[in-house]
């Protein structure tokens, strides 16, 4: 692939309708990657991105659909993420679209902290900002080919010729982990895209661009092992776990400038189609199966207004953001002969007296049918401006934003059953349990930044403090995966009920009071200072910063008592978080060196668990890298740290801190580029992932260390 050069003031303000040089100069805290970055450190998704963003942490578990992601010690294992995705300016509205792979990316910006007022939903850490190539950006052609470790091979094909850009990639990996119940990868997969995307300078100044992208994917995944007497079990179940996804993704804009303002259109849809199959007991046993549906359709329509004169001592920027979205819904879960015995009818028997004999259920498989709808509306009004007056920029902004969500339910079941004691023969039982929910919500989200330069970058170097108090808010939501549990309950206390028999346990467990949970939010107060140096050896430019976050309304993954099957979200309370970050980009003759560190203290407040740490992000991050490069040849050796990680909210079980080790090395000959990467080189051992189903415990164990080789060409 042919690298696109670009300089960063001047990449901002082209590269999206928001982003821009006021921006950027008065507040945030920014991490940028180029095209030749994600080509020589082998960034192939936003998961990849970990510790290259001081403070965040994107573990690669589970599969594609787990798009799981902590920054500055908050975040969330399902549901919506704390850290918004925008690519050519839509925003993607699910996070099981996220994890999707780096292919002609010109640039990434990821903006660091909450982003409320200009991203809205899901900004509440931070947003990924992700720019593809256009005609625009190059032409030619250009394609690639790779293969590695874990039976991996991927190829990629673009052409850029007039108005048009066309891009292809195929990837195939047979697995990194195995099922030893079949004896075979539980992880292998195959994944396809292709993006078109088209520009066009019009008729009176106006400017189109549009790109529609596509994709699909099938792969295994959920390579869990069992914690069991002190030590982990190897991967073994007896059901299939797959996840199959197509997606759409359609963006159109359009902007003109009109003495010195620019307005610019920006219109999506979005279509997802994903199918999830689960082994959701995880052991060789047949318990209890999960078959989970998706067809998402979604709309974003947002109008920008922003002023283009970057020498006025007053910029703005102000918009019209709308987004619709549905979501049918199909989440049945099959209880096989062991879950019906372990689930209910151990549960149940436990409570009959034994004068009554005990309970069976004559079905060899029970099944659960769930439907749900869910529907979610917003719509939001933002401003930003920016002042300029001698050393000082000031920031003033707000977000006036309104969300409605909706959810229609229908969950149900029938069996047979017979109490020994009561009954001659088996009685046939069914229940239904269905409804709506909705609900909206008012947000206002503030704010306030300054920054004062000591010194200009003119004279050969830079340094400049900035302070700033912003607002960011995750969306609340429906647990949906907790209906299995409801009706479960309701079953077996409504069998007994027909009886006359009251369980001593028929409180237990979760009610419809659990499906929903509300919208988490926080408050950031940051400061801290940017500064450059140039020379004609070398230039070194980074920042360093300190914050203190207030969460209200925390939303955390939690288990339903007991031997449950689902999992749900739910408000924790409030949290507070506490970091320093820093970021270093220096060269010096052939060197480079990156360096991106945060030290993050996140814990509980006002609750029972008060002062203990936030479960699953861990206590820090680090990414350290040195590049050599001479003529054609670019070699680098990297580091990459996690710290410590607590898995529970009583903070009993812990991940120690660790590091894995990369190097790469390429070679450009002529139109042709060769390359090799090695990740993990010295075989850490770490786990990524710890949870509970049905009060047994798993972990997942980090990829072993691994190699990939290509060749490219561009011309």
């Amino acid at each position: 692939m042919g690298v696109v050069s670009d300089t960063l003031v001047a990449s901002r303000v082209n590269a999206s309708a928001k982003l821009s040089a006021e921006l950027f100069g008065a507040q945030a805290q920014v991490s940028f990657f180029y095209l030749e970055d994600v080509e020589q450190r082998g960034l192939q998704s936003p998961k990849t991105l970990s510790s290259s963003v001081p403070g965040l942490h994107a573990p690669d578990y589970g599969s594609a659909m787990t798009s799981t992601i902590y920054m500055r010690g908050v975040g969330s294992r399902i549901d919506n993420p704390v850290v918004g995705l925008y690519i050519d300016d839509i925003p993607v509205l699910d996070k099981n679209l996220y994890d999707s792979e780096f292919f002609d990316i010109r640039r990434a910006d990821f903006l660091r902290g909450p982003q409320g007022t200009l991203f809205g939903r899901n900004s509440l850490a931070g947003v990924l900002v992700l720019t593809s190539l256009g005609p625009a950006d190059r032409q030619g052609l250009s394609a690639s080919f790779e293969c590695g470790s874990g039976e991996e091979a991927g190829a990629r094909f673009s052409s850029y010729r007039g108005n048009n850009g066309f891009s292809l990639s195929f990837r195939h990996i047979g697995g990194y982990y195995m099922n030893e119940y079949g004896n075979e990868s539980c992880d292998a997969g195959n994944s396809f895209n292709a993006r078109h995307r088209w520009q066009k300078s019009a008729r009176k100044g106006w400017e189109a661009d549009n790109t529609l992208a596509v994709s699909a994917l099938r792969q295994g995944g959920w390579p869990y092992r069992q914690w069991l007497g002190g030590s982990l079990q190897p991967i073994s179940y007896n059901d299939l776990c797959r996840y199959t996804r197509a997606s759409l993704l359609e963006g159109f804009k359009l902007w003109k400038e009109f003495g010195g303002l620019q307005f610019s259109s920006v219109s999506g849809i979005q279509v997802m189609l994903d199918e999830m199959i689960l082994d959701q007991d995880f052991t060789s046993r047949p318990v209890f199966t999960l078959r989970q549906a998706q067809r998402q359709g979604a709309f974003t329509q947002e109008f920008i207004f922003r002023k283009t004169d970057s020498d006025s001592r007053w910029n703005h920027i102000s918009g019209i953001f709308l987004a619709a979205k549905y979501n049918s819904m199909s989440a049945p879960v099959t209880m096989k002969r062991s879950g019906i015995e372990d689930l209910i009818l151990a549960n149940a028997n436990a409570g009959i007296p034994d004068e009554l004999g005990d309970l069976f259920i004559r079905d060899e498989q029970l099944f659960i049918g769930s439907d749900f709808g869910l529907g979610m509306l917003n719509a939001a009004f933002y401003h930003e401006s920016y002042f300029k007056t001698g050393r000082w920029k000031f920031t003033a902004g707000v977000r006036v934003d309104y969300e409605f969500d909706s959810m229609s339910y229908d969950s149900r079941s029938e069996l047979d059953f017979m109490v020994s004691g009561l009954m001659k023969d088996y009685y046939h039982y069914s229940d239904r349990y269905d409804g709506d929910l909705a609900n909206g919500r008012w947000l206002l989200i503030p704010k306030l930044a300054a920054s004062y330069t000591i010194r200009e970058a003119d004279r050969g170097g830079s340094l400049e403090l900035f302070a700033l108090l912003s607002k960011g808010s995750k969306a609340g939501g429906f647990n949906t995966q907790i209906f299995s549990d409801i009706l479960q309950n309701r079953l077996m206390n409504g069998m007994m009920d027909k009886l006359g028999v009251h369980l001593a346990s028929a409180s237990e467990g979760s009610t419809a009071t659990n499906t929903t949970y509300g919208p988490e939010s926080a408050w950031n107060a940051e400061g801290g200072v940017r500064f450059s140096a140039r020379h004609e050896d070398y230039v070194l430019k980074g920042s360093a910063s300190a914050f203190a976050m207030m969460v209200d309304d925390l939303q955390m993954t939690v288990f339903p008592p007991g031997k449950s099957t689902g999992r749900m979200m739910t408000n924790a309370g409030r949290c507070r978080s506490l970091g320093a970050e820093t970021v270093l980009d220096a060269s010096w003759k052939r060197l480079r060196l990156n360096l991106a560190a945060a030290l993050t203290d996140a814990r509980f407040t006002g609750s029972e668990n008060a002062g203990k740490r936030i479960p699953y992000a861990p206590s820090g991050t680090l990414y350290a890298r040195i590049a050599y490069a001479r003529g054609r040849i670019c070699a680098g050796v990297d580091l990459t740290g996690t710290g410590d990680i607590f898995w529970n909210e009583e903070n009993s079980l812990r991940q120690p801190a660790y590091a894995c080790a990369g190097a790469d090395l390429s070679v450009k000959v002529g139109s042709f580029r060769f390359w090799c990467r090695a990740e993990n080189i010295l075989s850490e051992e770490y786990k990524v992932f710890y949870f509970k189903s049905m009060g047994n415990e798993f972990f997942q164990m980090g990829k072993p260390a691994r190699i990939r080789i290509g060749i490219s060409y561009s011309k």
